[in-house]
Formats: structure tokens, C-alpha cells, sequence
């Protein structure tokens, strides 16, 4: 964007920290902030009658979210909370609609945000219908991998679940299976992705 439309924002949005495990929102809100993520990680959700999780997204450092409540203005469609500690800017409903309303290039990139967040939607989707559990599993670790930068990942087992929507004894036995073949190692709550090749791991 250019620099005075950069400025523009950045005299609009406010630093808002969060700690590992914190919500940032939850479904039926009134959505009054579009967030954007300096550092840490941020996981998408929804929660079933049963009280299952189920992600939706991880986003990092770079990515935005809210959006869709503050353009339809209908309630959020779903939960937010932090993985790790994060550092999160937040822009007033007011503001980001007064900024779309006068950069084209702020739209353009919106409508492009959009489109990838439908093609990760599709993807999903794909998944949930033709991939098994294993596949789920390691293209969450993937994706944990990626944001952080780093082989190592720290997480728990039940977060780790959650993520993948997998029963906690479903990722124990994966866990486990991916280590005795020599693809992870674990050392407590971190786990370190041993594949020269990451995207070996999802043909195998």
C-alpha cells in the first residue's frame, strides 16, 4: 500500500496482547474490531453441541481476521483464542469501513484475503471428506511449523487434538506412530519435526 495509506491505518489501530489460551472472541458476538497479528498464533474455532473443537484456521504474524463481521455486520460466525502468547493491533469497525471506502488498493487486498480464506475453506473441506486422520494431523503440525518458522513445535496433546478435530487417543496413537517411524521426535510438550522434505511426510 502506499505510505500514506499505511500511515493512515496505522494512526487507527490499537496493540492489544494476549496470553497463551486466552479468547480473543466468541461466536454470536457483535463484531466491532477487524485484528491484525503482530506475533504468536492465533487459532480459529468452532465448538459442537457435544463440546468438540474444531479448527477452522491458524493464522500468524502478517494475517488478519474478523473481517467478515464488521462487512455483514451479522454476529461472529465462530471463536478466536490465542495458541501462544500474541500481540494483536485492533481497527474500530467505523475506521476500516471509512478506509475501504477510500483506498482501492485496501479493497483489492481484502477481496484477495477473501478469495484465499475460500480456497482454504474448499481445501478443508476436501480434507474433511477424503483425508484420513494421520493426513489431518500432520498438516496441522505443518502449518504450526511454518508460522513459527522452526521445526520445533510446543503444544500439548489435547491442543493438538483439538486443532486436527481428532480424539486425544487418536493423536496419542499418531504421535507415537510418527515417532517410531522416525518423522518427530517428542520432548515433553514440543515436538520436533525430524523430515528434510515437510512435504514428504504427506505422500507417505
Amino acid at each position: 500500500m502506499p505510505p500514506e495509506e499505511q500511515q493512515a491505518i496505522a494512526a487507527e489501530v490499537y496493540p492489544r496482547p494476549f496470553q497463551k489460551g486466552e479468547p480473543i472472541f466468541w461466536a454470536g458476538e457483535r463484531g466491532d474490531f477487524l485484528y491484525l497479528v503482530q506475533s504468536g498464533l492465533v487459532k480459529i474455532f468452532t465448538i459442537s453441541r457435544d463440546g468438540k473443537e474444531k479448527a477452522l484456521a491458524i493464522l500468524g504474524s502478517g494475517d488478519c481476521f474478523g473481517e467478515m463481521a464488521l462487512l455483514d455486520e451479522e454476529p461472529r460466525s465462530a471463536n478466536a483464542a490465542a495458541i501462544s502468547d500474541t500481540m494483536i493491533w485492533t481497527l474500530g469497525r467505523r475506521e476500516f469501513l471509512e478506509l475501504l471506502r477510500t483506498s482501492h488498493d485496501l479493497v483489492l487486498k481484502l477481496f484477495r484475503i477473501l478469495s484465499s480464506r475460500l480456497r482454504e475453506t474448499n481445501k478443508m473441506v476436501e480434507a474433511l471428506i477424503y483425508s484420513d486422520s494421520r493426513q489431518r494431523l500432520v498438516q496441522i503440525l505443518l502449518e504450526l511449523v511454518q508460522y513459527n518458522q522452526t521445526r520445533e513445535v510446543k503444544i500439548n496433546q489435547t491442543e493438538l487434538a483439538a486443532l486436527a478435530g481428532l480424539a486425544r487417543e487418536t493423536t496419542s496413537r499418531l504421535l507415537k506412530q510418527l515417532e517410531e517411524e522416525g518423522i518427530i521426535v517428542r520432548r515433553g510438550k514440543t515436538i520436533l519435526l525430524l523430515e528434510n522434505d515437510l512435504c514428504q511426510i504427506m505422500e507417505n
